[in-house]
Protein backbone atom coordinates (compact mmCIF):
# COMPACT_ATOMS: atom_id res chain seq x y z
CA UNK A 1 0.00 0.00 0.00
CA UNK A 2 1.36 3.75 -1.12
CA UNK A 3 1.17 6.15 1.65
CA UNK A 4 -1.60 8.92 0.99
CA UNK A 5 1.35 11.23 0.61
CA UNK A 6 3.53 9.15 -1.90
CA UNK A 7 0.07 8.61 -3.58
CA UNK A 8 -1.35 12.19 -3.78
CA UNK A 9 2.26 13.16 -6.12
CA UNK A 10 1.78 10.10 -8.28
CA UNK A 11 0.27 10.99 -11.83
CA UNK A 12 -3.62 9.95 -11.52
CA UNK A 13 -5.65 8.60 -14.20
CA UNK A 14 -9.07 10.06 -12.10
CA UNK A 15 -9.78 13.41 -11.69
CA UNK A 16 -10.61 14.88 -8.01
CA UNK A 17 -13.59 16.52 -6.15
CA UNK A 18 -15.38 16.47 -3.41
CA UNK A 19 -18.21 14.42 -1.22
CA UNK A 20 -20.79 15.55 0.11
CA UNK A 21 -18.78 14.39 3.56
CA UNK A 22 -16.26 16.32 2.40
CA UNK A 23 -13.99 13.22 1.38
CA UNK A 24 -11.96 13.37 -1.62
CA UNK A 25 -14.21 11.31 -4.35
CA UNK A 26 -12.76 10.68 -7.87
CA UNK A 27 -13.86 9.39 -11.37
CA UNK A 28 -12.50 8.81 -14.45
CA UNK A 29 -11.08 11.62 -16.57
CA UNK A 30 -13.80 13.19 -19.68
CA UNK A 31 -16.37 11.39 -17.90
CA UNK A 32 -19.02 13.52 -17.17
CA UNK A 33 -20.71 13.74 -14.06
CA UNK A 34 -23.60 11.32 -13.51
CA UNK A 35 -26.85 12.54 -14.27
CA UNK A 36 -29.37 13.62 -11.32
CA UNK A 37 -32.74 12.38 -12.68
CA UNK A 38 -34.47 11.08 -15.93
CA UNK A 39 -35.70 14.69 -17.26
CA UNK A 40 -31.98 15.79 -17.44
CA UNK A 41 -31.30 12.71 -19.35
CA UNK A 42 -34.16 13.48 -21.86
CA UNK A 43 -33.01 16.94 -21.86
CA UNK A 44 -29.52 15.75 -22.94
CA UNK A 45 -30.92 13.33 -25.49
CA UNK A 46 -32.63 16.17 -27.05
CA UNK A 47 -29.78 18.60 -27.09
CA UNK A 48 -26.63 16.29 -27.87
CA UNK A 49 -27.87 13.31 -29.36
CA UNK A 50 -30.89 14.66 -31.34
CA UNK A 51 -29.51 17.40 -33.15
CA UNK A 52 -28.39 17.37 -36.62
CA UNK A 53 -26.92 20.13 -37.91
CA UNK A 54 -26.69 19.84 -41.78
CA UNK A 55 -23.75 22.12 -42.89
CA UNK A 56 -23.90 22.99 -46.47
CA UNK A 57 -21.01 25.22 -48.32
CA UNK A 58 -21.10 25.98 -51.75
CA UNK A 59 -20.62 28.72 -53.93
CA UNK A 60 -22.74 32.80 -53.49
CA UNK A 61 -25.51 32.84 -55.61
CA UNK A 62 -27.75 30.59 -54.76
CA UNK A 63 -31.78 32.59 -53.94
CA UNK A 64 -33.57 32.69 -50.88
CA UNK A 65 -35.87 29.85 -52.90
CA UNK A 66 -33.71 27.58 -53.67
CA UNK A 67 -32.08 28.06 -50.16
CA UNK A 68 -35.58 27.63 -48.80
CA UNK A 69 -35.83 24.17 -50.92
CA UNK A 70 -32.73 22.63 -49.50
CA UNK A 71 -34.07 23.93 -46.16
CA UNK A 72 -36.99 21.27 -46.53
CA UNK A 73 -35.41 18.93 -48.92
CA UNK A 74 -33.10 18.01 -45.66
CA UNK A 75 -35.86 18.53 -43.07
CA UNK A 76 -37.97 16.24 -44.65
CA UNK A 77 -35.21 13.48 -45.53
CA UNK A 78 -33.49 13.81 -41.79
CA UNK A 79 -37.18 13.00 -40.55
CA UNK A 80 -37.90 10.30 -42.88
CA UNK A 81 -35.10 8.27 -41.98
CA UNK A 82 -34.09 9.25 -38.42
CA UNK A 83 -37.66 9.57 -36.76
CA UNK A 84 -37.15 12.75 -35.46
CA UNK A 85 -39.25 15.73 -35.23
CA UNK A 86 -38.52 18.53 -37.94
CA UNK A 87 -38.02 21.35 -34.97
CA UNK A 88 -34.46 19.21 -34.12
CA UNK A 89 -33.00 19.56 -37.83
CA UNK A 90 -30.68 23.24 -38.51
CA UNK A 91 -29.35 23.34 -41.44
CA UNK A 92 -26.79 26.05 -41.83
CA UNK A 93 -25.65 27.83 -45.65
CA UNK A 94 -22.08 29.03 -45.93
CA UNK A 95 -21.75 31.35 -48.83
CA UNK A 96 -18.32 31.07 -50.54
CA UNK A 97 -16.42 32.91 -53.16
CA UNK A 98 -15.09 31.43 -55.77
CA UNK A 99 -11.63 32.28 -54.89
CA UNK A 100 -11.57 30.76 -51.48
CA UNK A 101 -11.97 27.31 -52.63
CA UNK A 102 -9.19 25.24 -54.18
CA UNK A 103 -9.41 22.19 -56.29
CA UNK A 104 -6.60 19.91 -58.40
CA UNK A 105 -4.11 22.26 -57.00
CA UNK A 106 -5.99 25.59 -57.85
CA UNK A 107 -7.89 28.30 -57.14
CA UNK A 108 -11.56 27.03 -58.44
CA UNK A 109 -11.71 30.64 -59.72
CA UNK A 110 -8.62 30.49 -61.97
CA UNK A 111 -10.26 27.46 -64.00
CA UNK A 112 -11.00 27.89 -67.31
CA UNK A 113 -14.74 27.52 -67.55
CA UNK A 114 -16.09 23.65 -68.91
CA UNK A 115 -17.43 23.84 -71.61
CA UNK A 116 -21.33 24.17 -71.99
CA UNK A 117 -23.45 20.83 -72.09
CA UNK A 118 -25.63 20.75 -74.82
CA UNK A 119 -28.89 18.15 -74.43
CA UNK A 120 -28.82 15.33 -76.57
CA UNK A 121 -32.19 15.10 -78.91
CA UNK A 122 -33.92 12.53 -78.74
CA UNK A 123 -35.24 10.72 -81.69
Amino acid sequence: MIPRTAAASLPSATAPGIGANGSPVTRPRNRPPPLKSSTQFERLNDRRLRMPIIRVEMFKGRTPDQKQRLVKAFTETVTDVCGLKPQAVQVIFQDMDPGDYGVSGELFSLRAPAPAVTPAKSG
